[in-house]
């Protein structure tokens, strides 16, 4: 399984990215040359229960902090259980991958090891690790935003005040920013079904997710209107190959619903749908540039904001095992800090 981690490493050079900022104009990321990674492997003793060594070691390696300016910017443990079965825990930055190119790169590393089990032929050929993720962070650095900053000075434009959770009577000034992660798990045929009928209305299961969490909002809140923001994909940019780019090809983008007790809610999604699709055009800015456009509001509109992912479970290669991932602790983006 090192071995093959360290083949796949060796092609992507994402993987072995970290970034500077200290004493510098701007953040940049560089890469690490022949960066040599070796996973650490956990002997679980027949005393202990494999799945609780497991959650517990889940756990410790989503909130231990990975230095941005040290790479490799992931870790990788492997727990042997021997005749039990194993658990393979991956946890990595957030801005290092999103959940396009992690579910690439664990495919990748999986093939790796199969033909390495069985002794097969380890070529470029088995895995094709897209364009370079630096030719997206130069395109980018190149564009201009002077229409941008008017779709989003005027998008934003009738909102007096951010869209706030808290009890009534409690003042927002004394408040302390909250952070929470929640997990609920679909069965896979409602799963099935809803994205079937979400399909069928002409939305997607952003625009889902993104309409009750406007209505939970404007429940707490009691306002017919409410921002927030949600996290987008990027792989929607003007440039060749987007779609096979490893890296970090998400943005945090703001969302503005209306809520009326006469409006159905496929008419909300609907009109989420449309919104969705009008900021692809402009969706390349970042929090920085909203917050400058937008001075009177420091903040304004990511007081609230909203993420989602649909987790899939990864193909096994491990006899008899339990293959989990575990993502490390969100920090800014990394084309935020190329930024």
């Amino acid at each position: 399984m090192c071995r093959a981690w360290q083949w796949v490493v060796d092609r992507l050079p994402w993987l072995t990215v970290r970034f500077e900022w200290r004493d510098l104009p701007r953040p940049m990321a560089t890469y690490v040359d022949d960066l040599r990674y070796r996973l650490e492997r956990i002997l679980v003793g027949e005393s202990q229960d494999l799945a609780a060594v497991g959650e517990a070691t889940k756990y410790e390696m989503r909130y231990t902090p990975m230095d941005l300016a040290v790479a490799p910017l992931f870790n990788v443990k492997l727990l042997d259980g021997g005749p039990r079965g194993y658990e393979l825990v991956w946890a990595y930055r957030h801005a290092l991958l999103d959940g396009s190119s992690y579910a690439r790169v664990l495919e990748a590393v999986y093939s790796a090891y199969d033909a390495i089990r069985t002794r097969a032929v380890l070529d470029d050929s088995m895995w094709n690790p897209g364009r370079c993720f630096a030719d997206f962070a130069r395109w980018h650095n190149k564009l201009d935003f002077r229409e941008a900053e008017t779709y989003w000075r005027d998008f934003l434009s009738e909102i007096k005040e951010p869209t706030l959770i808290a009890p009534v009577g409690l003042s927002t000034e004394t408040s302390n920013h909250h952070v929470d992660v929640a997990f609920r798990y679909l069965e896979h045929g409602i799963a099935g079904r809803l994205r079937k009928r979400l399909k069928g209305d002409g939305v997607n299961p952003s625009n889902f997710l993104q309409g009750i969490w406007a209505l939970v909002l404007g429940y707490y809140c009691g306002q017919s209107e409410v921002s927030f923001a949600a996290c987008w994909t990027n792989r929607y940019a003007d440039l060749e190959d987007m779609q096979t780019m490893q890296g970090l090809l998400i943005n945090t983008l703001p969302v503005v619903a209306k809520i009326g007790p006469d409006q159905r809610f496929i008419d909300q999604l609907i009109a989420l749908r449309e919104q969705q699709i009008a900021h692809r055009q402009f969706d390349q800015v970042s929090i920085g540039q909203l917050n400058k456009w937008l001075p009177c509001h420091p903040g304004f509109p990511f007081r609230t904001a909203w993420w989602w992912t649909i987790m899939r479970e990864p193909r096994s290669v491990f006899p008899n095992p339990v293959a989990t991932m575990s993502r490390g602790p969100s920090t800014p983006s990394a084309m935020q800090a190329i930024r």
